[in-house]
């Protein structure tokens, strides 16, 4: 065939899919994407921030207009998608969460090494449940509460987030290992800036933020001893009032103005005495 013949035949069959409608599902301030003439092209969607399932009508060849949301359209969508178990950790953004496969042998290993994934357009879901997400070779994209899942594990593991109970604390009969590094996931600090913070993890961020470091903490009833490290080196115990970590008791002289001070800020009140030289009460 006469090489121009070839290019003709591809510029009409892709002006013929361009006015074609399109279903694809879209994170907000994400792109779109179809395939065109056998080759995916992606289109920034009209309106930037919608987020959903839409029904995309390209505009030209860089964008494409939300005409309406798919309904009966995501289904079928998602019927041709390899289907994966997994477990919602904790919400990333907006619809987005951060989930752990759950373990289905074969399932799993087509997924390539079990994971944390971000799962994209979650709906109607909360902490720890499960979920049955489709993935399209790139992205994990929700596709229904998984009907087979036990929903007292989600309970157990929401009970246990809401009341700190450390990682290692966490047990029952029958956990398995996926449950407890999903959990584990939600309580990483370093990944959900949400999650509730520990005691020692509370002091020892108030010293940090103030420019010391935490050497170790008792437990006093309503308060704790601390033994930290101010900027300079130097070691001092002070009794934090637990609710708020305020002052009780500094460990060295503030002749009385002990309560008006926090942790963090009982940092910077030694150091301003290592540099005057002020060493009385120590």
């Amino acid at each position: 065939m006469n090489p121009l013949d070839i290019l003709k035949k591809v510029a009409d069959a892709e002006k013929k899919a361009m006015a074609e409608r399109f279903v694809a599902p879209c994170v907000n301030g994400g792109r779109v994407r179809a395939r065109v003439s056998g080759i995916i092209r992606e289109f920034s969607p009209v309106p930037s921030n919608f987020e959903g399932w839409g029904i995309f009508q390209p505009c030209d060849v860089k964008k494409a207009m939300m005409m309406e949301e798919a309904v009966l359209e995501r289904d079928e969508y998602l019927k041709y998608l390899p289907k994966l178990r997994m477990r919602l950790a904790f919400r990333l953004t907006g619809s987005t969460w951060l989930a752990y496969p759950v373990n289905e042998g074969d399932a799993v290993q087509r997924f390539q090494k079990a994971r944390p994934v971000p799962v994209f357009l979650v709906d109607n879901a909360g902490p720890f449940d499960q979920v049955v997400v489709a993935f399209d070779g790139g992205s994990c994209w929700f596709a229904e509460d998984d009907m087979r899942s036990d929903a007292q594990i989600a309970e157990k593991l929401v009970t246990a987030y809401n009341n700190a109970v450390p990682v290692k604390s966490l047990h029952w009969k029958g956990m398995t290992p996926e449950e407890r590094i999903c959990y584990e996931l939600s309580r990483n600090p370093e990944m959900n800036p949400a999650a509730p913070k520990t005691d020692e993890m509370r002091i020892k961020d108030a010293l940090k933020r103030g420019g010391g470091n935490m050497v170790s903490y008792a437990d006093r009833g309503r308060e704790w001893s601390v033994v930290w490290t101010d900027g300079a080196g130097i070691r001092h115990t002070s009794t934090i009032n637990k609710q708020d970590l305020t002052v009780v008791s500094a460990g060295f002289c503030l002749a009385g103005t002990d309560r008006r001070y926090d942790l963090q800020s009982l940092v910077g009140i030694a150091e301003k005495r290592h540099q005057s030289h002020d060493y009385s009460g120590y």
